[in-house]
């Protein structure tokens, strides 16, 4: 197979424990093409939509921009509306979109409009191993930040029906967490990523209680790992997850109702929690980040040839 050349837009120090940096990590490592940091190039990869960048017209034979960034047009209080803009501009500009899920693409069309390009859907990958659940111990691992959207509100709550029922089942958050602080919750505050396995083959299940994920990096993490997964079923999760966990409430939430944030009711949570521990989990090889690169790899070679 012949080989190409890509550069990546890469990601800055200070976004060392974000999704994207993980997300160059793993293909960085898992291509099978070319990684250069100048000069001329086949494909310009923009990983992270959301920062600056330009379009090299003579260096560069095709842009690809990689469509995340959702979060800056769900959260207008906190995200300056340039942002915006220049997410739209990328858009607009690239040779090539790769979209991390059906409901991403939606939306991006819904938002930005519809382009006549290339595109294709790719759904994040894990290269954790699988880890049966008579070798985990019953717990609840819990990733967020300071975003709206990660609704950090329902941390606590749970924290709390968990403390209830059982003292002795831990709740380990990771992440910017500012909300309260239950006895049985575990703050990990940053943590690198490599440094996270340990938590997600040692624990039985993971909480994701944010909106609309597009394609959560944490989520897929969790279950490729053979966590019980429980989730929102907004977003891009419902295509993926499967046989891996349980999803409450939000069936109406579309790709155009953004602004439209409901709040779950914590005692669905608590109940699938509980429905989490006994819950035998799949080995899903299709979340491999070993699939996700060949994907990639293959897309980029059609579109330069």
């Amino acid at each position: 197979m012949n080989k190409i050349t890509i550069k990546t837009n890469g990601v800055s120090a200070g976004a060392y424990f974000s999704g994207p940096n993980v997300f160059v990590q793993k293909f960085v490592d898992g291509t099978r093409h070319n990684i250069v940091l100048a000069g001329n190039v086949d494909v310009l990869f923009l990983v992270t939509s959301g920062e600056g960048h330009f379009k090299m017209h003579n260096k560069v034979k095709k842009m690809v921009m990689r469509c995340d960034g959702m979060y800056y047009i769900h959260d207008e209080a906190r995200i300056p509306k340039e942002r915006n803009v220049g997410i739209i501009q990328r858009y607009n500009d690239a040779d090539a979109h790769v979209f991390q899920s059906v409901y991403a693409k939606l939306f991006y069309e819904y938002v930005c409009g519809k382009r006549d390009v290339p595109s294709k859907i790719i759904y994040n990958g894990s290269s954790l191993p699988y880890v049966c659940k008579a070798n985990r111990h019953i717990g609840v691992l819990c990733s967020t930040d300071a975003r709206e959207s990660k609704r950090q509100y329902l941390i606590s709550k749970i924290a709390g029906k968990l403390m209830e029922y059982d003292p002795k089942i831990e709740i380990v958050v990771i992440g910017k967490y500012h909300g309260k602080v239950i006895p049985n919750m575990k703050m990990l505050g940053m943590v690198p990523h490599m440094k996270l396995l340990s938590h997600y083959t040692g624990l039985t299940t993971f909480l994701d209680v944010s909106y609309q994920p597009c394609c959560s990096n944490a989520i897929i993490e969790a279950a490729k790992a053979g966590m019980a997964v429980v989730a929102s079923r907004s977003g891009g999760t419902p295509e993926f997850l499967m046989g891996s966990g349980l999803m409450y409430g939000e069936e109406k939430v579309g790709y155009n109702e953004v602004k439209k944030v409901p709040r779950p009711d914590p005692n669905e949570i608590f109940d699938l929690i509980l429905q989490s521990f006994s819950m035998v989990t799949p080995d899903r090889e299709d979340l491999s980040v070993q699939r996700m690169c060949e994907e990639y790899d293959d897309f980029f070679v059609k579109l330069i040839s």
